[in-house]
C-alpha cells in the first residue's frame, strides 16, 4: 500500500496491516486533533484528508493527502501532540497503526523495525524537502500584495520578503 510500506516485505506487511485498526470517517470529520496525543500512524486506504493547522483563529491548510499516503507520523516518532489536525476532505477508511502494533510485529521478526522506521524516516525526509522548497520559493518570489479592481495592474503594496523586491521595483 503505497510508498509507506515499501522496506518491508510483503509478509511483514500484511502482518503490520493484519493488526492495524480499520476506521472509517465522513467528509469534514476530525480524524486528528492538532495537539491530540496518538501514538499511532494512519494509513489513507481510500479518499482524501486535508492537513490543517489553526492560526490566528483561522484553520490553515498546509496539504491534501490522498490514498496510500500517511500522516500522524511526527506525533508518532516524537511522542507529542499533533502538530495539525487532520480533516476528512470526503469519505475516509484509514488503517490506525499503533505504537503497540509494531511492537508486536517487531517482536515476531526483529528485521521488521529496521524497514519500517526508515520508511518513516523516508515520508518524513521527503516532506521536509517538499516544505524547504515551498518556504524557499514563497521567501524568494513573495507575493504581489494588493491589485486594484480590474486585477490587472500591481499595486505599490507587495507581499513577501523577497530578496528580489528591489531589483523589481526599480525604476518603476
Amino acid at each position: 500500500m503505497g510508498d509507506f510500506l515499501r522496506y518491508l516485505t510483503e509478509r511483514q506487511s500484511k502482518a503490520l496491516l493484519s493488526v492495524a485498526d480499520s476506521l472509517e470517517y465522513t467528509k469534514g470529520e476530525i480524524i486528528l486533533a492538532e495537539g491530540e496525543r496518538r501514538c499511532a500512524i494512519f494509513l489513507i486506504r481510500e479518499g482524501a484528508v486535508r492537513v490543517e493547522r489553526a492560526h490566528m483563529g483561522f484553520n490553515v491548510e498546509i496539504s491534501l493527502l490522498q490514498s496510500g499516503e500517511i500522516f500522524g507520523e511526527m506525533s508518532f516518532v516524537e511522542e507529542f501532540g499533533a502538530s495539525a489536525s487532520v480533516v476528512a476532505q470526503s469519505d475516509v477508511k484509514v488503517d490506525v497503526i499503533a505504537e503497540e502494533h509494531v511492537e508486536a510485529v517487531g517482536r515476531e521478526d526483529q528485521s521488521f523495525f529496521g524497514g519500517f522506521y526508515r520508511s518513516v524516516a523516508e515520508v518524513l525526509s521527503r516532506r521536509l524537502r517538499e516544505t524547504t522548497v515551498r518556504s524557499i520559493s514563497e521567501y524568494s518570489w513573495g507575493g504581489f500584495g494588493e491589485f486594484n479592481d480590474s486585477r490587472t495592474e500591481r499595486s505599490d503594496s507587495w507581499g513577501g520578503g523577497s530578496p528580489l523586491r528591489e531589483s523589481l521595483t526599480e525604476g518603476k
